[in-house]
């Protein structure tokens, strides 16, 4: 039954993508995981969720990044090698409180539009793609605030007519402006 899903959904992407051109195929490309709500190691890397690993040895660089943590450090070297490792996993522990509650708020959020029935369905990706857009934006280390504000407000329109929706939405408006010391709505 699954697989007679899937073809079918493939079939409809097909029928709606005949016009496109490349650059449209790659945007539709690009979004697709977010839109499927699945994490993929290009989703992870745009959210500031990845992993990265350089390793030095001699003059050679290797680096190695994605959701893998491959350790690329020699097991045996000879007496002139030298070798240096070095290790980040980019997170939210830079950003504050209130932006860490933010953005947890607005992963919540994304899950509560796909189980609520009050919401028109045709409004769901494009309340999801705004999320999407508003927690890129706020785990820069310099968020561009009228972006933010332009989004949250757009959110704010378009889910006040269901409570539980809109509430969120306030409430990251709230924190936000707490974090930049100004009404954001």
């Amino acid at each position: 039954m699954s697989n007679f899903l899937v073809e079918n959904a493939l079939e409809t992407i097909k029928r709606l993508t005949a016009g496109f051109n490349n650059e449209e195929k790659a945007e539709l490309l690009k979004q697709l995981p977010s839109a499927l709500g699945i994490s993929t190691p290009a989703t992870e890397a745009s959210s500031g969720q990845h992993q990265q690993q350089t390793n030095t040895m001699s003059g050679v660089n290797q680096s190695g990044g994605g959701s893998s943590s491959i350790n690329f450090a020699p097991v045996q070297a000879g007496r002139d090698a030298t070798s240096s490792t070095t290790f980040t996993q980019p997170t939210t522990q830079n950003k504050t409180p209130e932006l860490q509650e933010a953005l947890r708020l607005l992963v919540q959020l994304k899950q509560e539009i796909d189980q609520n029935s009050e919401l028109n369905p045709l409004l769901k990706p494009g309340a999801k793609q705004e999320i999407d857009k508003l927690q890129q934006e706020l785990q820069k280390d310099e968020p561009d605030k009228s972006l933010v504000k332009h989004t949250i407000e757009i959110l704010k329109q378009g889910l006040e007519g269901v409570i539980t929706l809109a509430k969120p939405v306030t409430d990251v408006a709230v924190l936000v402006g707490k974090v930049w010391g100004t009404l954001i709505l």
